[in-house]
């Protein structure tokens, strides 16, 4: 049966750069074969865009910004989410009390970001995928309380007591997962593999493997493990009884 195979990119399928390369070339013989190959990256699209030209990375579909944008390989966007504009007005006017963090605004082919003290026209804040707040962690509980009041539908979380992050709750690795599955529209055996929080919900769903360097979520509830992209293709190619 044809495979896919989705992998997250930062310290998944990039590692470091020998390992890389090497996960370059088993790629490229799995597609051979006539099997699929997707990066699932909370990276913006011209970020992983950048890394996929520079190590001539083969794939046939990204997910960008934790699925709030899917890409096929000539470009073609095929799906795109981002906050609805007046969601995104509600989130600025919370931060405007707060003087002494940073936002960093996520959008699908950028990043920006406003620094502490500095001003910016909130009106003209548009198509925000996601937020990264940091600051003292005081001002970042009071900004998470205020957002889940106002915004309950919206994922807000506090990590290393320095960064908070905002999220579109319809936007998920899961989520894009099936998208990209109904897009491809054929019989496929998935496969999926990652190694931070992010990815549980798409490792436990669609055959997930799991980085041997993964967060702890990962490592208390998904079994499979892998050390690279390569090895798992092996693995996975062995489990299929296929050989190139």
């Amino acid at each position: 049966m044809k495979k896919l195979l989705i992998s997250d990119y930062d310290n998944t399928l990039f590692t470091d750069e020998k390992t890389l390369l090497a996960n370059v070339e088993e790629i490229k013989k799995f597609r051979a074969y006539g099997n699929l190959f997707a990066i699932s990256t909370s990276r913006g699209y011209s970020s992983i865009i950048n890394e996929i030209k520079k190590f001539n990375i083969p794939y046939d579909y990204i997910s960008v910004n934790n699925g709030a944008g899917i890409f096929d390989n000539t470009g073609k966007k095929i799906f795109y989410n981002y906050m609805k504009d007046e969601k995104v007005k509600e989130i600025e006017n919370i931060l405007n009390d707060f003087k002494n963090v940073s936002i960093t605004r996520y959008y699908i082919d950028n990043i920006k970001t406003q620094e502490k003290g500095e001003q910016i026209d909130i009106n003209n804040v548009k198509e925000v995928v996601s937020y990264k707040i940091k600051g003292e962690i005081e001002d970042l509980t009071k900004i998470k309380e205020l957002v889940e009041k106002k915004l309950p539908e919206y994922i807000v979380s506090i990590k290393d007591n320095i960064k908070l992050f905002i999220n579109n709750n319809e936007n998920n690795k899961e989520k894009a997962t099936k998208d990209i599955i109904n897009t491809i529209n054929e019989n496929l055996k998935i496969y999926t593999v990652g190694d931070d929080d992010v990815d549980y919900d798409m490792l436990k769903k669609y055959n997930g493997y799991r980085m041997q360097n993964s967060s702890k979520l990962l490592l208390e509830n998904i079994d499979n493990v892998t050390t690279s992209i390569s090895d798992l293709i092996s693995k996975l190619l062995i489990l299929e009884n296929n050989e190139f």
